[in-house]
């Protein structure tokens, strides 16, 4: 037998534990068996679609209705053996690539025309907007996955009426051509070699560790009125967004309900 496949996987590791070069090489093996085996738990996972829409087809005022992508609200962390969150810079503008790039290929493959709302700069006025708009996109998000699957209202049993209000309507004002907006929010956490170590050493003796937070969302949002006419959300989602497959795959797999 070759060491090969150990090589590989050891230097896969590397790239996505962030701190192995401060372990001893035993260590370093150890770790490696132990991420062997968590991924194997995590393979046999399925990310679940979940969706709710007030719409069958979105209605196009054009040969082509335009849907305006509002900028992706995604945020890559690292989770350390402590259990904090530092957010990750270059994972986050890796993983945006690639998701934009699957939009792209979506929308243009079923005749919409997308146009991507450019993020202001924090000087622009047009920002503080922005910033309310994603706040709002994901509280709403919560509102939507809290009373509608994990504590259904009775109120809400039968009907799919949520908003963005106000804010989202002045988009129109500034993007006239578009009829729809997009919304997308990513909160995905990647433990370190510190935080694996942990949670399995916890493990022996029974004590469970919470995992970083994952967070994958979309709503479609009616720009007349401001209703959010379509939502999806991924329970128990997987695949690495620093990849460019896993990111095709996640885009895939939010859009697999929308309402073309």
């Amino acid at each position: 037998m070759t060491s090969e496949p150990v090589l590989v996987r050891k230097r896969e590791f590397m790239r996505y534990s962030g701190d192995i070069s401060q372990m001893k090489p035993d260590s370093a093996s150890s770790a490696v068996i132990l991420v062997m085996v968590l991924s194997a738990f995590i393979l046999t996972g399925c990310s679940t679609s979940n969706h709710q829409a007030s719409i069958d087809k979105i209605e196009r005022s054009s040969p082509g209705s335009v849907i305006l992508l509002m900028p992706i609200d995604i945020e890559l962390s690292l989770q350390t053996a402590g259990g904090i969150s530092e957010p990750h810079a270059e994972w986050t503008r890796t993983a945006r690539s690639y998701l934009n790039e699957s939009m792209r290929e979506f929308f243009s493959s079923h005749d919409l025309i997308l146009v991507e709302y450019e993020r202001p700069a924090e000087s622009d006025p047009r920002f503080q907007h922005l910033i309310e708009l994603e706040r709002l996109h994901g509280e709403v998000g919560k509102a939507i996955i809290h009373h509608k699957y994990q504590m259904p209202l009775p109120s809400k049993k039968e009907t799919f009426d949520w908003t963005l209000g106000k804010t989202a309507r002045e988009l129109r004002q500034q993007n006239s051509e578009a009829d729809y907006a997009l919304f997308v929010q990513i909160r995905d956490t990647y433990s370190s070699t510190g935080r694996i170590l942990v949670r399995f050493g916890a493990a022996l003796f029974g004590v469970s560790i919470p995992v970083g937070q994952k967070i994958r969302l979309a709503s479609l949002v009616d720009l007349n009125s401001g209703n959010v006419v379509w939502f999806n959300y991924l329970s128990h989602p997987v695949g690495d967004l620093r990849d460019k497959k896993p990111a095709q795959s996640t885009v895939g797999r939010l859009l697999e309900s929308f309402p073309v």
